[in-house]
This record gives structure tokens, sequence and C-alpha cells, in this order.
């Protein structure tokens, strides 16, 4: 009678790719398979040898230190071309921003005289009555000075301020005690300003101290009208 055969558990893929050929396997039937050993074990890092000593002649070293020299030369040349180009931009935006901000100023300085002489002739008694005409005249005025402030004229205020030759032109003196020397107390032409830059200063008058009489002097002799002539003698007569 034939003997019965024990069957045989195939082995799987995991089992038959860690057991080396030609050994068995020592797992004993019914226990669970030993740990199996990492993929990558870690490997001692060898320390790194040390460089070798390279010695140079003189003449290599000398070109490289020649070479070391010219790349920061170079280096520094850039930063400077760098930097002058950047500065010649920013003045560049600066010039155009000026040029378009006073691109009216010789305009508006050949302007001004044809506008001093309509507002004379509007504030003149003699040249317009009152009524509507002048009332239309003076908004029309007004309304040419609103469009010429929005292009950045601007009107300065002179009286009462100190003399400034900057601002100001002086055409007369006023001598007076009730106003501060050199203080403006008329505008014969007013003054104007485009943005931040004169464009025409204002002609005014200043006030100076009276003149005080000389120590000893009679006041009311230096206040006294000077004597008439005395009249010529009559023809033929003694001279009186």
């Amino acid at each position: 009678m034939p003997e019965a055969s024990t069957p045989v558990r195939p082995a799987n893929a995991a089992e038959s790719a860690s057991a080396a050929p030609g050994t068995e396997s020592t797992t004993a039937p019914g226990s669970a398979p030993a740990a199996a050993a990492p993929a990558a074990a870690a490997a001692t890092v060898a320390s790194p040898a040390a460089p070798a000593t390279v010695t140079l002649p003189v003449a290599e070293v000398d070109e490289l230190r020649k070479r070391a020299a010219e790349r920061d030369e170079f280096a520094d040349a850039a930063r400077r071309a760098r930097a002058d180009v950047l500065n010649f931009h920013q003045r560049m935006n600066r010039d155009q921003e000026a040029s378009w901000k006073f691109r009216a100023e010789h305009l508006l300085r050949d302007l001004l005289p044809a506008l001093d002489n309509f507002h004379r002739a509007l504030c003149s008694p003699d040249s317009f009555p009152k009524g509507p005409a002048l009332d239309g005249l003076l908004l029309m005025e007004r309304e040419v000075f609103r469009v010429l402030e929005a292009h950045g004229l601007k009107a300065m205020e002179s009286l009462g301020q100190v003399f400034d030759p900057l601002k100001h032109e002086a055409v007369d003196l006023v001598e007076s005690d009730e106003h501060a020397a050199n203080s403006v107390v008329g505008e014969v032409r007013k003054g104007y300003l485009l943005h931040d830059r004169m464009l025409r200063p204002a002609q005014v008058r200043i006030a100076r101290p009276k003149a005080k009489p000389a120590a000893g002097a009679d006041p009311s002799a230096a206040a006294a009208p000077p004597a008439p002539p005395a009249a010529p003698p009559a023809e033929g007569g003694a001279p009186a």
C-alpha cells in the first residue's frame, strides 16, 4: 500500500528571496518568521583625508594675486557704474518733472503785464461806471486768475511783511512812526509765484522812521516854513 504523502506549503516570494541558496530555513513550524535585516545598513563614514599641500612657483603666486586685484578693481568699477546709472536716471526724472511743472513760466511772465493793465483799468473809477458791465468784467478777471492758479500761479501778500530782497523790489521810502522799520506799507505792483519758484517780485513801498531833529536845535524852527524871498526893488526907487 503506498504511503500517504505530506503536503508541502509553498514558500512565498519574500521567504524565497531572503533565503540564501543552498541553506535551510531554521524557522520552526508554527513560529513567527525572524525580522528581516534592514535594506541598507549604516555604513561607517571615513574621515576625509587632509588636502595635500601644493607648492606653486613664485611667478604663479604673483599672477594669482594680480588677477585677484584685477577682479576686485572690476567689481568696484561695476558698482560705481551702476551707481552712476541710477543717479543719472534720478536726475533725468527730476529734470523732466521740473520741465513739466514750470512749462508755462515764460508765457505767464509775458502775460502778467497785460493782466496788471486790465486790473488797473477795472479799478479806475473813470474807466467803467458801476453796473452790470463792470460786474461782468470783474467776474471775467476772477475766472482768468482761477485758470492761471490751476496751473500753479500764486499771488504773494506783501503788505505788513518785513522787506525781503528775494521777494520785494523797493521803489519808495515812506517816513512813518506807525509802522515798523523796513516793513511794507504799500504795494505798487503785485508779485507772483509759480508753484514754489519766484515768477515776479513785488514792487513795494517801505516804511522808515521819521528823522529826529539834532540835539539842541529848536523843533519849532525846524518845522517853520522858510521865509518868502524879498520883493525886488521898484524901478527908479531906492532899494528897501
